[in-house]
């Protein structure tokens, strides 16, 4: 969790008028390696969350993110409130690959975080959606102050004392607890 998040969460939520933005740390994360433990990844996103009171997280019941088991938990959980997705452009133009897309894509409408791709790649993903689906697609991009934070980088910048883009909190458990740098104590 990164002040990139963080960032694109509170602008989202300013920008689209949301009541509340809640994080979801999946157990196994796709495309991801050497993930950490999950007690770790959830003490840092709250540590993270804790100063920003429109910020807060869910904790899954299963291993991943899937439109099938997780969407009628959040819809149970929040019925009758209208559902926004935020993710990052990357995610956005995989989305196609996702089980059961339709009912995602008929139930919530895209917060779209860019960093990667330009708006019309991302258009032209929306567009692909809709045609894949035969739905309309609602998507809204947020061009995020922070968006070239990336963890990958943070990650290499644990490796020495000098590291920017994620709260003092978080950086401080991390280096309590040996995570992410080279010293062999790595969870």
């Amino acid at each position: 969790m990164h002040d990139g998040h963080v960032a694109f969460a509170i602008q989202a939520a300013n920008q689209c008028g949301l009541d509340k933005v809640f994080f979801m740390v999946e157990p196994s994360p796709r495309r991801k390696q050497g993930v950490k433990a999950l007690e770790h990844r959830e003490a840092m996103v709250a540590l993270a969350l804790k100063p920003y009171k429109i910020l807060s997280q869910i904790i899954l019941s299963q291993d991943r993110f899937t439109v099938e088991l997780t969407l009628p938990q959040l819809l149970s959980r929040f019925k009758g409130a209208k559902l926004y997705f935020l993710m990052g452009d990357d995610v956005f133009t995989r989305l196609q690959n996702w089980g059961n897309i339709n009912n995602l894509v008929e139930t919530v409408e895209f917060i779209v975080g860019t960093r990667t791709y330009n708006q019309q790649k991302i258009f032209n993903h929306q567009k692909l959606l809709n045609n894949l689906t035969g739905l309309n697609t609602r998507v809204q991009l947020i061009s995020t102050t922070q968006n070239k934070v990336a963890s990958r980088s943070i990650r290499a910048q644990l490796k020495t004392a000098n590291v920017t883009g994620i709260s003092e909190p978080v950086k401080e458990y991390i280096f309590r607890h040996g995570l992410y740098h080279s010293t062999g104590m790595s969870k």
